[in-house]
């Protein structure tokens, strides 16, 4: 753990919290490298069975730190700014997005650039009343990087995408929900309790089976509905065998909550 990043275990829940809260969570690369070390790692601990990812402060994480992008100016090569992205805020975006455990969002502040794209990149999102999100790259005359050409597209639109990503202009969490960006706008007060709440539920349910409906959904989204049908063939193929579907039977009969161990 880094002074930047927090990591607190609640049981089955691992709570990731971002840590500049005078700089508004923005990104760094010490930050990005141990977030997803962090979610690498949870990738195989079997006592981690779901994530939380939060900001400390009044915001989520404002994106890229631009006082430190301007201090490079004229010393860095366009080659630097591939393989930083290539090799640090890249790899996050795909470890949350890939990880075969459900990860929430609770989003507690502003979101913008990186830190919209680390929103979208988690499973549910949950935002507080006061969050506001935007595509602020074109502000400062960038595009939008970290995966948010693919996600907001697929998420909104690529009208509404577009939008967005012209104008840099923030929405409100209202409107967010609105679009399809958020799941569900909490008071600030709770937001992150309700996000633990969720994830501690996800936790105690068939993680395994959760998982592999977290890749049906990413694969479904690039594919054709007949290799929609073989993956889920596939992957039933492998739950039908699994701990859980057997736990979940024999509670249906018994009529009790099952115990799901997430194998």
């Amino acid at each position: 753990m880094s002074e930047h990043l927090l990591v607190e275990r609640r049981g089955g829940v691992l709570l990731l919290t971002m840590n500049r809260p005078e700089a508004l969570n923005a990104l760094m690369p010490s930050m990005t490298d141990e977030m997803r070390r962090t979610v690498e790692d949870a990738v195989t601990d079997s006592d981690v069975r779901a994530l939380v990812i939060t900001g400390a402060g009044r915001a989520f994480s404002a994106g890229g730190d631009v006082k430190n992008m301007a201090a490079q100016t004229g010393r860095r090569t366009p080659n630097d700014v591939r393989r930083r992205i290539r090799e640090g805020t890249g790899p996050l975006i795909m470890a949350i997005a890939t990880i075969e455990k459900p990860v929430v969002a609770a989003v507690n502040g502003l979101a913008y650039g990186g830190g919209f794209s680390i929103a979208m990149a988690c499973d549910i999102v949950y935002a507080a009343r006061s969050a506001r999100f935007a595509q602020a790259f074109v502000k400062r005359g960038l595009v939008p990087d970290t995966g948010s050409t693919w996600f907001l597209p697929r998420l909104i639109g690529p009208w509404r995408a577009r939008e967005l990503m012209f104008t840099g202009e923030p929405v409100d969490a209202e409107r967010a929900s609105a679009l399809g960006l958020v799941n569900r706008v909490c008071d600030d007060a709770t937001v992150l309790d309700e996000a633990i709440a969720l994830a501690e539920k996800l936790a105690a349910g068939p993680t395994m089976a959760i998982g592999m409906i977290k890749t049906l959904v990413s694969e479904g989204m690039r594919g054709d509905l007949r290799q929609a049908i073989d993956a889920e063939a596939d992957a039933q193929g492998i739950a039908m065998e699994s701990e859980d579907f057997r736990e979940g039977v024999a509670a249906l009969l018994d009529k009790r909550d099952p115990a799901f161990q997430g194998r």
